[in-house]
């Protein structure tokens, strides 16, 4: 082999990228290593052609299959039967939801049964294996992100083969699959089984050797996995649980062992490894990171029984190839991305040291992580020095003795090992918040291309020219990040909550509430999990945009839907200033991490920063609706006012106190409520644009009709989030400018 499959794997990472995952500017790939083949592989350019001709034919087929479903979106409900496994699912007392498989059709999809009858919740309680549940089913379109760089979960589903959503009320009935011994179905059907059986198990373990133990040896990330373990998405030590191929690698090597000692032949063990594999990828389930590892094994293997001379560069041409077949959406989540760079990279550090090549990972997928995720911290190279040994020759080691000592029922052992783990856990968390994170914000894509580009020079190449340059252009992505201007007026769609942000004239940013829900009975770490979740379109949003700092949060009271998320948005950003009514106090979990705070409380008439007036209230009270705060904003040429949940009786009083004139925007209080937006007071203002924040769908109604006819008499152009998504306005020449996070036709 002389390096022709080699620039098969890259010519069919081109293909995918813009067959399956919409990137065009994959052609350019294309074009590059079609150049290389006709120069220096000339006679094998046709079986590359050929090779290529059936990779794109079979993606092309394969995004044609996948979208069969969304013929029937807004059809008439239809009974259909979905096969799925309880390992697939996730059951509470109120429905199921999960990923399935229509009988029949065969089509990949998600399921949600809202509600389900005692004895089939019970049955499901119990069950661990294969079930049909039949039910009128309505089709669905997952829905994309409502906010800009907001996580996209219509292509993380897409990723997986799966673009609809059926939706049923009830089941019609719920009952065992059955299926024929020493088939394939029921062969899958047991080792998922053993899975679930698995999972279970290690549920009962403590929370830190729980987690590690998991993902570390089953391939399975918890739900909340990522959130209660941050320290590792902000250190860039995700590769080492979910992409690094640990699992299969160790698997290999427990199997060699037991080779070993029943001393088999070198050919039975490769092949019985082949099997191997394969149960694991099935065993591993979701976790879609881990199918290049498990391919490059098996291709490794069939190398060696072969007997076939392939380089290294070749073997992962090849691994690469196989594994876009078998899993065509690997390229469209960060996980798989990142998978495919990493083993790109290795390709050239042979001659490397491990700490050399620890470096030089961390700066290959650099560029990647900019512009996934915005933000980068120099410490993480350090962490990645010091996680790569210690995870190798620590964690690993003391999650299987942990594991063990747990079948063996030694608890004092167990115990030990737990907390070790969770101090390891607490101090990754500690390093993740040392100050020195960079925000680059989101670049554009000439500058990712540049990035990527100079890196993969650097990396190939070696010469200091090159790095000298890279530092360039990275001091030039993050200046351009600093530079940038935030002239318009953000709207976030949080459901039925508030959050708006914008930036003053003297260039502090300024967020008005941040959104939440309604919790009720919930336990202190559920309502710190529901926080961050709550608030990750609003942190995703000021990442990208480069904001490092919150200048001044503006609480306007204390109801959930407006300041909830609040712990979520504390454990990313520092914030400077909080501005709330007077007479509101803050929960005292919030209280406790705010030392390095200020806490002002405004009344009416106060200027807190230059561009902002407080409108209401005019009296001390509880941060009660009544007693919201009101704003006037005046930045970049745009008049914004913004009342909370103020109700008429405020609004009135504060047409007696000031002097307003006709504004822009109008930010309509308590989300379109009849109590609220009196007609005098939308003729007083006479805004331009009128914008209602509320929930799809929300129980109360919102907004109401009177109000939506109020301002349809007053011609004011209106637009609501459960509509638009999330909305921006900007002034370009005194002419309002909007969009929207939702593509309206």
């Amino acid at each position: 082999m002389n390096g022709i499959y080699f620039l098969a794997g890259l010519a069919g990472i081109a293909l995918n990228l813009n067959f399956i995952a919409d990137q065009y500017w994959a052609f350019i790939l294309g074009m590059y290593v079609g150049i290389i083949v006709a120069m220096y592989h000339g006679p094998s350019i046709k079986i590359l052609g050929i090779v290529m001709f059936i990779c794109s034919g079979y993606w092309v087929n394969y995004r044609q299959t996948i979208q069969t479903p969304l013929r029937y979106v807004e059809d008439v409900p239809k009974v259909k039967i979905v096969m799925s496994h309880i390992d697939q699912c996730q059951l509470t007392e109120q429905g199921l939801s999960g990923v399935g498989t229509t009988l029949g059709s065969n089509e990949q999809v998600r399921f949600q049964v809202r509600h389900l009858s005692h004895s089939a919740y019970n049955f499901l309680k119990k069950y661990d294996g294969a079930f049909e549940i039949e039910a009128r089913y309505t089709y669905q379109r997952i829905d994309g992100p409502r906010n800009r760089f907001e996580f996209d979960m219509q292509r993380y589903w897409y990723s997986r083969g799966i673009v609809c959503k059926l939706v049923a009320n009830s089941a019609i009935k719920c009952q065992q699959t059955q299926y024929q011994f020493f088939t394939i179905n029921a062969l899958v059907n047991l080792i998922r089984t053993w899975h679930v059986h698995l999972v279970e198990w290690f549920e009962q373990l403590p929370s830190g050797l729980r987690d590690y133990g998991e993902t570390l040896l089953l391939g399975y990330v918890r739900p909340d996995f990522y959130l209660d373990n941050q320290g590792l998405s902000k250190m860039g030590l995700i590769h080492l649980f979910s992409i690094s191929g640990f699992q299969v690698h160790l698997v290999c090597q427990v199997w060699y062992l037991i080779c070993r000692r029943l001393k088999f032949l070198k050919e039975m063990r490769l092949w019985s490894s082949q099997i191997i594999l394969v149960v694991f990828w099935i065993f591993a389930g979701d976790n879609r990171s881990i199918i290049r590892s498990v391919v490059a094994t098996g291709t490794e293997h069939f190398v060696q029984l072969k007997n076939c001379r392939c380089s290294r560069f070749d073997l992962w041409g090849i691994t690469i190839l196989l594994s876009l077949l078998i899993e065509p959406g690997l390229l469209c989540h960060l996980g798989g991305q990142l998978s495919c760079l990493l083993s790109f990279g290795l390709l050239w550090f042979n001659q490397l040291k491990w700490w050399q090549v620890s470096i030089q990972l961390n700066l290959l997928i650099l560029p990647l992580l900019i512009w996934s995720t915005f933000t980068w911290h120099p410490i993480s190279i350090l962490a990645n020095l010091i996680a790569i040994p210690c995870f190798a020759y620590v964690i690993c080691p003391l999650v299987i003795i942990g594991v063990l000592a747990q079948m063996l029922q030694l608890s004092i052992m167990v115990m030990h090992i737990d907390w070790i783990i969770c101090y390891i856990q607490k101090g990754l968390v500690h390093i993740a918040n040392c100050p020195g994170e960079l925000f680059f914000g989101k670049p554009s894509i000439v500058l990712f291309s540049i990035m990527g580009l100079i890196t993969l020079i650097c990396i190939i190449y070696q010469h200091p020219r090159w790095w000298y340059c890279l530092a360039v252009v990275y001091a030039i992505v993050g200046l351009m990040g600093t530079i940038r201007t935030n002239d318009q007026v953000v709207l976030f769609d949080v459901g039925q909550g508030d959050a708006t942000f914008f930036k003053l004239d003297t260039g502090e940013s300024v967020l008005v509430d941040v959104g939440g829900r309604v919790l009720f009975n919930q336990s202190e770490q559920q309502r710190k999990r529901q926080a961050i979740y709550g608030a990750r379109p609003i942190v995703s949003y000021l990442k990208a945009q480069a904001i490092s700092t919150i200048d001044v949060l503006v609480l306007t009271h204390k109801d959930a839907d407006h300041i909830g998320n609040l712990e979520g948005l504390l454990s990313v950003y520092r914030i400077n200033k909080i501005l709330v009514p007077m007479g509101m106090h803050l929960p005292r979990h919030i209280m406790s991490k705010l030392q390095n705070t200020q806490i002002e409380s405004v009344r009416a008439g106060d200027t807190p920063v230059p561009g902002v007036m407080i409108l209401a209230p005019d009296h001390v009270g509880k941060g009660e609706n009544a007693d919201s705060i009101a704003l006037n904003v005046i930045t970049h040429g745009l008049s914004l006012i913004l009342t909370g949940d103020l109700d008429q009786a405020g609004e009135q009083r504060i047409l007696q106190q000031f002097k307003l004139g006709p504004i822009d925007i109008l930010k309509l209080g308590h989300h379109g409520s009849k109590t609220s937006t009196a007609e005098s007071f939308l003729k007083r203002l006479n805004p331009k644009i009128g914008i209602i924040s509320a929930g799809v769908h929300n129980r109360f109604g919102h907004p109401h009709a009177e109000v939506v006819a109020r301002l349809k008499a007053g011609h004011v152009k209106t637009y609501q989030t459960p509509e638009c998504g999330m909305i921006r306005v900007r002034k370009e020449s005194n002419v309002l400018k909007t969009d929207f996070a939702l593509n309206l036709k």
